[in-house]
């Protein structure tokens, strides 16, 4: 885990989004991960968005375990908090 830290840490900042979703995928696993997509990484706040209010369920139930995980991968000055929306459908 320190390691990707580590190469998450030296992405500039332009490549924050992409250290979002890097750090997104590997935090949620392959179960979670597809239920939402990424949205971006910005001023601490990770930002998904979720496929269905059942899928934006099953994320806030297990919301405390991913924000350590990215906590963990991102660092403090990077992620703060996980924020989930729900996808708009028209």
């Amino acid at each position: 885990m320190e390691a990707l830290r580590h190469i998450l840490s030296q992405l500039p900042q332009a490549a924050e989004a992409g250290a979002g979703a890097m750090a997104w995928a590997l935090s949620a696993g392959p179960a979670l991960a597809p239920e939402a997509r990424c949205e971006g990484l910005a001023q601490g706040v990770l930002r998904v968005r979720a496929s269905s209010p059942a899928a934006a369920r099953r994320l806030a139930a297990v919301r405390p375990e991913l924000e350590r995980e990215l906590l963990a991968m991102l660092g403090a000055a990077r992620f703060q908090r996980l924020e989930i929306r729900l996808e708009m459908t028209s």
